[in-house]
């Protein structure tokens, strides 16, 4: 991973390899990072008649655990004829990295005629802007991380956040010695000041909300939150039901991330949205 020139932090360009974890090789996958810095195997927008998508968000749109040929954007593709899905993912991104993106690369995006983003509400809207993060590019290449990396144990309870609740609860322990005086902020709920933060994100990144559509489960996504969307004309495309009417497992037994039959469902939802609207 590396920081680019507009502070957009992604994979090493124009690499190819097999991603593997666990000390049996539990889990190894191709990829394919194009010169943009993700793993796709689309890179060049080439003008024609097709719709284009852009599709962006964390770990479960990068695909590490799956094959780039066999990734979510290429499922899409396979069930809307004239689609063009362009895959942004980056393990770690929450919407403030995923909106800066879009603004950073402004061009690009005005390609698409679709920019899908998935929403994990539950920890992508606890910021209204981002930064380049040097901190998190530098614990990616410890020591620690490595060790995650190659057991399938850590590797699971990382991705269900469980990590990193523990850091923040020990952050937070630390912070009763510090002596700061928060008499003067006004009281927020939770779902206030998310959505706070998405219409300070919405505005600070000049997103077209016109093309942006959200990716998300209602199952863990906050009423005050949808509610908000339906009101302001914020388009999501909401998985909740298909999931809960699938026939198998949805998700790796040892891994959060959605596993083919998943995947193939989300694919489902976007094509039929896409079909339907």
């Amino acid at each position: 991973r590396y920081i680019d020139a507009y502070g957009v932090e992604k994979r090493i360009p124009n690499q190819i390899g097999t991603y593997v974890t666990g000390n049996r090789r539990q889990h190894a996958m191709d990829y394919s990072i194009n010169e943009d810095g993700f793993n796709t195997l689309r890179s060049e927008i080439i003008p024609n008649t097709n719709e284009k998508l852009a599709l962006i968000g964390d770990s479960f749109i990068e695909g590490f655990h799956q094959d780039y040929n066999y990734s979510l954007g290429k499922m899409i593709e396979k069930k809307k004829d004239s689609l063009e899905v362009f895959e942004f993912g980056c393990g770690g991104y929450d919407l403030a990295d995923q909106l800066y993106l879009v603004n950073a690369y402004k061009d690009r995006f005005k390609a698409m005629d679709h920019i899908l983003v998935y929403l994990k509400y539950e920890n992508d809207l606890d910021r209204p802007s981002t930064e380049p993060n040097y901190d998190r590019l530098e614990r990616s290449k410890g020591v620690i991380a490595k060790l995650r990396q190659k057991s399938k144990f850590l590797s699971y309870v990382g991705d269900l956040g469980i990590i990193n609740n523990f850091s923040q609860f020990l952050k937070s322990k630390k912070n009763i010695f510090k002596k700061e005086d928060n008499s003067t902020l006004a009281p927020k709920t939770q779902d206030s000041l998310r959505i706070s933060n998405f219409e300070n994100l919405l505005a600070l990144y000049k997103v077209d909300t016109s093309k942006l559509k959200l990716l998300l489960d209602s199952r863990k996504t906050s009423v005050a939150f949808l509610a908000y969307c339906q009101q302001n004309n914020i388009a999501y495309i909401d998985f909740a039901e298909a999931f809960k009417q699938a026939k198998q497992q949805t998700t790796y037994i040892y891994d959060e991330h959605w596993n083919s039959y998943g995947r193939e469902i989300i694919a489902q939802c976007i094509a039929g949205y896409l079909h339907d609207n």
